[in-house]
């Protein structure tokens, strides 16, 4: 099983120590949920390899093309991405892929793929190796921000030109006009039986070739360049986490396996168990929130250390704020005397023209301030005569 659409991914990367065996464990050995286990793994992990399945994109609405979604109008997608399917009805294929490409367009990476991502950057900036193995043709982990990802199954929103075999990006959506408006999944609609020299073709040097969506069709091998990369990195990794796969793809779905016949500890995410459960070291079925790859324990030291500079800045900024008010001193006497009297002339001003009805209470308070201003007022008066005689000076002075 997937994991589940909808919900806020459950990836904990808290990160694990393991009792890994060499070869399928037997049915006395199940996988373990402990978590602190897991994160002490994790912790002394250098080189970790995650490999990502459809499952991780369920919660952005993208089906995973398994169980209910694994039909479109009449046929399996088992039946539509094969090379013979391609060949005999290029139409009805470029149909297919069309309505698999207007899902992914204006689709956005889960908290799986911003977790991955994150998780990536903060362990390359010290020193260790995060690499995402993924079966899914979406561009999604680039778009978190992922940087080292090798796609096994190849990119959707690439072409590839069954005649000179050049590969190109494209988003474009329609890919070509005569495919707009075609691609719905609905059972009772027809095939569009678009002509072939219609469909997308290539415009590399004039060579107007049929393109093909440039995934691998069932049936066809995998990029070998791309599988020697993924053979070094399953070798070298020194812990795996397997998510959001249902692990019934092949060969894919023994990049788990592989890793964990070394010794390796591997965790699979999962909603429930897979046909390759038993082989590895861990299995997580509850909705851990995948805001845990974050490493908590790092995260939560990053987090108090830039609260408490923001403390010591604001302190800081208060006592020097308060340090200049303090060195103003007094101020001087020929401001005293105009504060005075402009607060004089106001008083004067403002009675005797009062349009509002006459208040006891009110006059009352207006008077206690005028006073209490006044008497402020005189005695900051006083304060600044004093401090120009001479006495004053010289006791200072002593």
């Amino acid at each position: 099983m997937l994991l589940q659409r909808g919900s806020i991914l459950s990836f904990g990367l808290r990160m694990c120590s393991s009792q890994a065996t060499t070869g399928p464990l037997t049915q006395a050995a199940r996988p373990s949920s402990d978590m602190n286990e897991f994160r002490k793994a994790f912790s002394k992990a250098n080189h970790i390899a995650i490999v990502t399945g459809a499952g991780i994109a369920a919660a952005s609405g993208l089906p995973t093309f398994r169980g209910k979604h694994e039909s479109w109008r009449k046929w399996k997608s088992q039946d539509l991405a094969t090379p013979e399917a391609f060949s005999r009805y290029p139409s009805r294929v470029w149909e297919y892929y069309h309505y698999r490409r207007e899902l992914v367009v204006d689709k956005k990476p889960t908290a799986a793929h911003y977790a991955i991502a994150e998780c990536e950057a903060r362990l390359r900036s010290r020193g260790r190796e995060v690499v995402v193995i993924t079966q899914c043709i979406d561009d999604l982990h680039l778009e978190a921000g992922s940087k080292h990802v090798l796609k096994v199954h190849g990119n959707l929103m690439e072409t590839r030109c069954v005649s000179c075999g050049h590969v190109h990006s494209n988003k474009n959506s329609p890919i070509c006009a005569a495919l707009q408006g075609t691609g719905s999944p609905d059972s009772n609609v027809a095939d569009a039986q678009i002509p072939v020299d219609k469909l997308p073709r290539c415009e590399k040097n004039d060579c107007h070739g049929l393109l093909r969506p440039n995934v691998v069709f069932f049936g066809e091998t995998l990029d070998s360049h791309i599988l020697t990369k993924v053979e070094k990195e399953l070798e070298e990794c020194d812990l795996c986490l397997v998510v959001g796969t249902s692990s019934i793809v092949y060969p894919a779905a023994m990049f788990g396996p592989r890793v964990a016949s070394r010794g390796i500890p591997v965790a699979e995410f999962n909603l429930s168990a897979s046909p390759k459960t038993e082989y590895f070291t861990y299995h997580f079925a509850d909705h851990v929130k995948i805001r845990c790859l974050q490493l908590w324990p790092l995260f939560s030291l990053v987090v108090v250390v830039q609260v408490v500079v923001v403390v010591v800045v604001v302190v800081v900024v208060v006592v020097v704020v308060v340090v200049a008010q303090l060195q103003k001193g007094i101020p001087a006497r020929e401001e005293l005397e105009a504060l005075r009297g402009n607060l004089q002339n106001r008083h004067n001003m403002q009675t005797p023209h009062r349009k509002a009805p006459w208040n006891l209470e009110q006059e009352c308070k207006h008077m206690r301030r005028t006073i209490i201003t006044f008497t402020v007022l005189h005695m900051l008066f006083h304060a600044s005569q004093l401090e120009r005689l001479p006495i004053t000076r010289e006791r200072r002075q002593k």
